[in-house]
């Protein structure tokens, strides 16, 4: 949609594209047990409330739907880490 110049989903791109680069950084926090993890995953978890959020708007398409529900999840998981 973005590429046919229909910017209605411009934050939903924009919002997910940053999801991508801090759940990506917490993975490899997490598997490296760092010290930083639990404090990492508080701002991991704001993200993808952010993102979710964001998703929920365009839940009619697919792949929003999906990013929405896996935001979701990721954010009980980082509540457990961040506790």
């Amino acid at each position: 949609m973005l590429a046919t110049g229909d910017k209605t989903m411009g934050a939903c791109a924009k919002t997910a594209s940053e999801m991508v680069a801090v759940c990506g950084a917490m993975l490899s926090l997490a598997a490296q047990g760092a010290p930083s993890v639990a404090k990492f995953a508080t701002v991991c978890l704001d993200v993808c409330r952010r993102c979710e959020a964001e998703c929920r708007k365009h839940i009619q398409h697919s792949p929003c739907k999906d990013c929405a529900t896996a935001c979701a999840a990721c954010q009980v998981e980082c509540k457990k880490i961040a506790a």
